[in-house]
């Protein structure tokens, strides 16, 4: 079984490898490699902080439907490390919030250079 690998706040966006929920009945999603790479490409071009997570039972997010959707659709999820979820107190590091949007922004940027090959 894979080991989970939280984020920690103030160390810059998360980008989950793996999410999954459910015992028996697991959905979830894996990274897509090639967005994997051109994601680690806009953070080393920017010099943007970032870490990779894995979560088991503990949740899915859209990308789940998503990459099996249509013979299957290159996806990756992208997040902002955050203590209390969905609570009136949630919390995160503004710095996070800050790098997320930058890296977002420069990967859609090297969009049109990028090539979704799995491999």
């Amino acid at each position: 079984m894979t080991r989970e690998a939280s984020p920690i706040m103030g160390k810059g966006p998360s980008v989950n490898l793996t999410m999954s929920s459910g015992e028996v009945i697991v959905r979830g999603n894996i990274a897509h490699p090639a967005m994997k790479r051109h994601l680690l490409a806009a953070a080393v071009s920017r010099k943007l902080p970032l870490q990779f997570t894995v979560s088991n039972n503990r949740g899915s997010s859209e990308a789940a439907a998503i990459h099996v959707s249509n013979g299957g659709i290159p996806t990756i999820s992208v997040g902002i490390p955050r203590r209390y979820s969905f609570s009136p107190h949630e919390m995160i590091d503004l710095r996070d919030a800050a790098a997320t949007v930058n890296l977002i922004v420069q990967f859609v940027r090297e969009m049109k250079d990028h090539d979704l090959s799995f491999v």
